[in-house]
């Protein structure tokens, strides 16, 4: 064993224990007690972890969740060490380098979805296989879910491409294929969920080629987001996300095609309707104007409605407007939140999930309207 090695894990538990002292919490704490035997192998890990549980506030749960997916991708690097994986060009992560338990599981997702994806790129044969550029694995990265499509792919009928565009087509056909990439498919969807569970997901506004729908669940999240969000794949992510103070909008836009990131964005949005998070559909951060972005599907909505005969389709409102004969605001979001930031919550005991009063059908009605354009 080298010297380092007993001298990180006193560190690391020292850092721990630190942490603890400074929010007045006891090294018999249960839920340390737990996270500790959670990682009694990878004691390398205790004092983040810490950090995550008691000044992120964090649950056990959360971190017991992201630390097992750590597991199963595989690839994990000396714990005692600190170091967390080496990713497919052989560079060392440290858990230090993540501020957040979020930004953490963002990177073990990442890295479990460049692996699968170069596994599957072996199945081809030598001449296919110089095809593959950036391009492809990265689509094939932001669609790993389909992954065993895409393998089938490339074991019957991709030695048929010759060219790197006719195999990127290709894939994409596949994928869009399994994805069933439409707005009646999303649409069905949502009715089978819907009858599951009532009220999971609504459908707050449609056009021919746009769909708004707030999602209240994370299996709805799950079953109808994208595969690259946390959101959509883990109920602590989803959890932290959406609070009495939060809700989680999808939006669905048929306009583009699904190797386009901006065919999707998750929207995030505070109670007064300004911005709390935005991402496109490959969980890139929409950081450089999501409030521009937001007001253009909004113009893009409001267009429909002025032209169209149809109707807003909306199952919280039994009220059907005639948009032939009404005027449409543009979305008005404001571009700095104006309710106050909220501390983060410091976690002595077992963590507590705050209850999310639900809205009355009129004060529903009302945000979603304003959200989409003010129906007068």
């Amino acid at each position: 064993m080298r010297i380092i090695e007993p001298i990180l894990i006193v560190e690391n538990m020292q850092q721990a224990k630190d942490i603890l002292k400074k929010h007045g919490v006891d090294t018999n704490n249960e839920n340390f007690i737990r996270l500790r035997d959670l990682l009694k192998n990878d004691p390398g890990f205790i004092g983040k972890f810490t950090k995550y549980m008691f000044e992120e506030g964090k649950s056990f749960e959360d971190i017991e969740s992201v630390y097992k997916e750590m597991k199963m991708i595989g690839g994990l690097d000396k714990p005692i060490d600190s170091k967390i994986m080496k990713n497919v060009h052989g560079e060392d992560k440290k858990v230090e380098l993540f501020p957040t338990l979020e930004s953490l599981y963002d990177y073990i997702i990442a890295h479990g979805s460049k692996k699968k994806a170069h596994q599957a790129i072996k199945l081809l044969p030598n001449e296919t296989e110089r095809l593959i550029n950036d391009k492809i694995l990265d689509f094939i990265r932001a669609n790993i879910d389909y992954v065993d499509a895409i393998k089938n792919f490339f074991k019957t009928k991709a030695v048929s491409c010759k060219t790197s565009d006719a195999l990127f087509q290709n894939i994409k056909k596949v994928v869009a294929d399994v994805k069933n990439w439409s707005i009646n498919a999303i649409e069905k969807k949502i009715d089978d969920i819907n009858k599951k569970d009532p009220g999971s997901v609504e459908i707050v506004a449609k056009s021919d080629d746009l769909l708004f729908v707030i999602v209240r669940t994370f299996d709805a999240s799950q079953k109808i987001g994208d595969v690259s969000w946390c959101i959509s794949r883990n109920a602590g992510q989803y959890n932290s996300y959406v609070d009495s103070f939060k809700e989680q909008f999808f939006v669905y836009d048929f306009s583009k095609e699904i190797d386009d990131k901006k065919h999707m964005m998750g929207l995030t949005l505070y109670s007064d309707n300004s911005i709390r998070a935005a991402h496109w559909g490959c969980n890139d951060e929409a950081v450089q104007n999501p409030q521009k972005e937001v007001n253009n599907y909004g113009d893009r909505m409001n267009y429909y409605m002025k032209n169209s005969r149809k109707k807003i389709v909306r199952e919280s409102i039994t009220e059907e407007f005639d948009t032939a004969e009404t005027e449409v605001e543009p979305i008005t979001i404001p571009k700095t939140p104006t309710i106050p930031k909220r501390p983060t919550p410091i976690r002595r005991d077992k963590p507590s999930v705050i209850p999310r009063p639900k809205a009355t059908e009129k004060e529903v009605s009302k945000r979603y309207m304003k959200l989409i354009g003010k129906i007068k």
